[in-house]
C-alpha cells in the first residue's frame, strides 16, 4: 500500500469525524520524556527539555486508561528522548501484552541491553533520528560523541529484530538547499532511510497542500509528561491554543469532544501547519480527491 492511502483505512471514522462526532482517536503520541541525552541544533522541544519524566504510576494509568477507549496504538516519541524512561521495558510490554501495538521514535544511542531485545521483538516500528552520517557533522549537531554507539546499536537491532518490526533512520538536511548525507548508515539492511529538512520557529513553509480546515488531526491524541493533552503532535509553537486538558486531572472521555477541544479546532491556524513535516497535509490531499469524486461504493 502507497504510504499516503493507508489513511483509506479509517474511512468510517473519517466520516463521522466530517459529520460532527468525536469517535476516539485512533492511536495516542506520548511525550513522557522531557529529557534528553543529546542537545540536537533543531530540537524543536529544546527550550522545553528541563528534565522531567512522567512517573511510572502515572505513565501506566493512561496507558491502561486509553485501552478502556479502543485505543490501543501508541507512539512514544518527543519532547525529550523516551528511551530514558526507566520504565519503558515494562511499559512496552505491557501494551504488547494486552495486544497493543507500538513504535518509537529515538535517537539510538540508548537502545541497549534489555530495552533493545524488548524493542527488536515487539515494537511495530523504530526509527531512529541520526541526522547526518558524517561524524565531525553529528558531532557539532547533536552535541554528544554518539556516533559509533548508534551505529552499533542499529547493526544489533537488525541482527536481533522480528520480522515484523521496521526499522528506519531518519537524516536531516542541515542546510536549507542541502542534502542527506547517509555516510557511514548508507546501504544498510533498513526498511526505509527518511530525507527531512529542519523545522524551525518562523521556517519557510512546506510544498504540502494548502488545506481550509485540518479534521484529521482527530485520529491521533498527544499526552505529554505532564499529562497535557494536545490536539496535534506539532504543538511547540502553539502550546495553549492546542492543549484541551489534562488526564491525570480529567477522564480522557470528559476532555475529547468537549466546548475547549472544538474551541482549539475551530481556531487552528492552517498557515502555521504547512511549516512542519506534517503526515495529516498529505492524507488530506488524499481524502480530498476522493471527497471530489463523489460516491466510490463503486469499482
Amino acid at each position: 500500500m502507497i504510504f499516503t492511502e493507508r489513511i483509506l483505512a479509517h474511512r468510517e471514522r473519517i466520516q463521522s469525524i466530517q459529520e460532527g462526532r468525536f469517535p476516539y482517536p485512533v492511536f495516542a503520541i506520548l511525550h513522557f520524556s522531557y529529557a534528553c541525552n543529546q542537545k540536537c541544533k533543531g530540537c524543536a522541544y529544546a527550550g522545553w527539555n528541563n528534565g522531567y519524566m512522567m512517573e511510572e504510576k502515572d505513565a501506566f494509568r493512561i496507558v491502561k486508561s486509553l485501552f478502556t477507549y479502543g485505543i490501543k496504538n501508541f507512539e512514544f516519541c518527543g519532547g525529550g528522548e523516551p528511551a530514558m524512561l526507566p520504565y519503558l521495558p515494562k511499559l512496552v510490554e505491557y501494551i504488547a501484552m494486552r495486544g497493543g501495538y507500538y513504535g518509537i521514535l529515538t535517537n539510538g544511542a540508548l537502545l541497549q541491553g534489555k530495552l533493545a531485545k524488548i524493542l527488536a521483538k515487539t515494537a511495530s516500528y523504530i526509527r531512529i533520528s541520526v541526522e547526518t552520517g558524517d561524524r565531525e557533522k553529528y558531532k557539532e549537531y547533536k552535541g554528544t560523541n554518539d556516533f559509533d554507539t548508534v551505529k552499533e546499536n542499529v547493526l544489533n537491532l537488525l541482527a536481533i529484530r522480528d520480522k515484523d518490526t521496521q526499522i528506519s533512520l531518519k537524516f536531516n538536511r542541515l542546510t536549507e538547499d542541502g542534502e542527506c548525507d547517509y555516510g557511514e548508515f548508507a546501504g544498510l539492511d533498513v526498511d526505509s532511510y527518511q530525507c527531512k529538512r529542519i523545522i524551525r520557529e518562523g521556517s519557510p513553509k512546506t510544498d504540502y497542500p494548502k488545506i481550509q480546515k485540518c479534521y484529521l488531526n482527530q485520529l491521533h491524541t498527544v499526552i505529554d509528561a505532564y499529562g497535557d493533552v494536545y490536539i496535534c503532535c506539532y504543538y511547540y509553537e502553539r502550546k495553549e491554543t492546542h492543549k484541551i486538558g489534562n488526564i491525570l486531572e480529567t477522564p480522557f472521555y470528559l476532555i475529547w469532544g468537549s466546548d475547549t477541544h472544538k474551541k482549539a479546532l475551530k481556531n487552528i491556524d492552517t498557515s502555521i501547519c504547512r511549516r512542519y513535516d506534517c503526515r495529516f497535509l498529505k492524507y488530506h490531499k488524499v481524502i480530498d480527491d476522493i471527497s471530489k469524486r463523489g460516491r466510490i461504493d463503486f469499482l
